[in-house]
């Protein structure tokens, strides 16, 4: 699990990720600099730079980013099929054909998100 960070800490770098997410040679953000991201999924200008990060490689950062939100998410065999489901159905909500950006697909990915989350595992 995370530890707890104060506010100043909490907030997202957004130049140093924009900086990271311009490099061409596809590399993962650091930890410290992806979590606070991650914890402001709420924030339009930080669920941009998420989705920006995990379209550069969905099928590894996909599953990451669920783990971040909820370590526990997909650990039970209860919610391990609907760690799958979810997963599928960002994959496919993410998935942007010719450069077109379909915001209200991505507003479903983000709820999808806020979903995983927010629930809670039990065995």
């Amino acid at each position: 699990m995370r530890q707890e960070k104060t506010p100043e800490q909490k907030k997202p770098n957004y130049t140093v990720i924009e900086l990271l997410l311009k490099d061409e040679t596809n590399e993962d953000i650091p930890e410290e600099i992806l979590n606070p991201l991650i914890d402001d999924i709420d924030n339009p200008r930080s669920f941009a730079l998420l989705v920006k990060y995990i379209k550069r490689n969905i099928q590894t950062r996909l599953p990451i980013i669920i783990r971040a939100l909820n370590f526990d998410f997909g650990s039970s065999p209860k919610s391990f099929d609907a760690y799958n489901d979810y997963k599928h159905q960002i994959e496919q909500l993410l998935e942007e054909r010719d450069g077109v950006v379909d915001e209200s697909k991505r507003e479903q990915a983000r709820l999808l998100l806020k979903v995983i989350k927010d629930t809670t595992v039990s065995e």
